[in-house]
């Protein structure tokens, strides 16, 4: 997963970015960041496509991470934008430049486990299925499955590529 995180604290950043690691860490998903201090150094970058960009309102500069993220959606860059402030009461104008979530700095360690947790199951976990068949096995999305049906004791799963046939009954499926 790539991620870039726009902040110009650099303590912050680096917390923020082990916080982040920890996260996917234990969803078994390798991390990749980009760092930068100000809304610049990230608009110059957007060659590279980023799964999710961390964004502080207040960089500091002339320029605030609201209108970075004006740019952005100008840019037609799609990735979420969660941003990260101090400042409780920007957080609504977030919703105007199309922001997938907040954190406050403060309530960091409370805040971001679950803004990412929303980023996951959104938009990277993908539940899987075991199918049983008569000589092997496969495992596929959910998200693949176009139709199920039963058949001769046997359930049938229609995906977007294949038929499979599972020799179990389609009510033993949980």
């Amino acid at each position: 997963m790539k991620i870039a995180i726009c902040e110009d604290e650099r303590l912050f950043q680096q917390k923020l970015k082990s916080g982040i690691e920890r996260f996917f860490a234990e969803k078994q998903t390798e991390t990749t960041f980009d760092c930068f201090v100000n809304g610049d150094e990230l608009i110059h970058n957007l060659k590279n496509e980023y799964d999710v960009i961390f964004l502080d309102i207040h960089l500091g500069t002339k320029t605030d991470g609201m209108a970075i993220a004006e740019q952005l959606r100008s840019a037609e860059v799609s990735s979420p934008v969660i941003f990260v402030t101090s400042f409780e009461n920007r957080a609504i104008d977030g919703y105007d430049v199309g922001a997938y979530g907040f954190v406050v700095k403060k309530h960091l360690e409370e805040k971001l486990p679950k803004v990412l947790t929303k980023l996951w199951k959104d938009n990277f976990y993908r539940p899987t299925i075991l199918i049983q068949g008569r000589e092997d096995t496969a495992i596929i999305k959910l998200n693949h499955i176009i139709s199920v049906q039963s058949q001769n004791r046997a359930t049938i799963i229609q995906t977007d590529t294949a038929e499979l046939t599972d020799i179990r009954p389609i009510g033993k499926f949980t």
